[in-house]
């Protein structure tokens, strides 16, 4: 397993078992600089796959809005 792909698993891991929402929070906080980067890096697709099916949908995705609803940790 790659440096990369380590590194990113690490921080998923920590989200995952966080203890607390705030503790979920400060790993995404430091992630988020490397965050796009690292989806790439492990071939997260999801995203850009959603923005290509919408923009096909709408047609013009700059008159259309969307409201992202995060699942967050229950």
């Amino acid at each position: 397993m790659g440096d990369k792909v380590a590194e990113v698993l690490g921080s998923v891991k920590q989200v995952i078992w966080a203890k607390s929402d705030e503790d979920s929070q400060k790993t995404y906080d430091s992630w988020s600089s490397n965050y796009d980067a690292h989806m790439k890096e492990i071939g997260f697709q999801v995203p850009m796959q959603a923005a290509e099916l919408f923009k096909k949908t709408t047609g013009d995705m700059n008159v259309s809005q969307v409201l992202d609803v995060g699942g967050g940790k229950m």
